[in-house]
């Protein structure tokens, strides 16, 4: 005895559009998990100062927020939403005009010199006076130029002030260029994100839209009762 089994060509068709055009639906929120994930993990780090994953952290430069500026641009968008399947992904980064510039900087590093002054002035430890911004450095009083040579990573023109034991106080490091690591670490986060959990983000996504489009006409067959 033979028993053939045969779709219904007019609702398979239906069941599969209905499947293509939830995928797209399906990802746009798996996507948008994934972006959350990304914000939630770079506010996080920025808050703690730790370093990001992949990043080598260089002595003395901190990973953490000072101003916020940078962290509150920070955000993950999807693009591509809706049923369509092309273009569908998530641009993250700082989405604020005026932030764009210094997150790249602070993203891949690079040089930074001095334009509108002689020097650029390097906030140090003892300019920031338990806080987590600094003043500018005409805000502090009796303060004066102190040139040194000692050592090669220490010499140079500082900004110092004396204190009331009359010792010295390094507020500001006088450079007429820097150059900085990368620290940030925007794109190494998203990659630990994606590598943990992009295949079950997509898994999801088809599980959901086979429910959705198969279980919508009960998935009949033509096989006898």
């Amino acid at each position: 005895m033979a028993v053939e089994a045969k779709s219904n060509g007019d609702q398979f068709r239906r069941q599969m559009e209905i499947f293509r055009d939830r995928v797209g639906i399906s990802l746009d929120r798996g996507f948008s998990r994934l972006g959350s994930r990304w914000d939630q993990a770079m506010q996080k780090r920025m808050r703690s100062g730790t370093t990001p994953p992949g990043v080598r952290k260089a002595p003395g430069l901190p990973t953490g927020r000072r101003t916020g500026r940078l962290a509150r641009s920070l955000r993950a968008e999807l693009i591509g939403a809706g049923g369509q399947l092309e273009g569908k992904g998530l641009a993250f980064g700082s989405r604020t005009p005026g932030e764009e510039n210094y997150a790249r900087i602070q993203e891949f590093g690079g040089k930074i010199e001095a334009k509108k002054t002689k020097y650029l002035a390097i906030p140090l430890p003892d300019a920031f006076r338990g806080r987590s911004v600094a003043d500018p450095p005409r805000s502090y009083r009796d303060t004066f130029v102190f040139a040194t040579t000692r050592g090669a990573s220490f010499g140079g023109l500082y900004i110092v002030q004396e204190d009331k034991k009359g010792g010295l106080n390094f507020l500001f490091a006088l450079r007429k260029e820097v150059t900085l690591s990368p620290r940030l670490g925007m794109i190494s986060t998203m990659r630990a994100i994606l590598k943990r959990h992009q295949r079950s983000t997509i898994v999801e996504a088809l599980e959901d839209a086979a429910a959705h489009a198969f279980g919508a006409t009960g998935g009949q067959s033509s096989l006898p009762s």
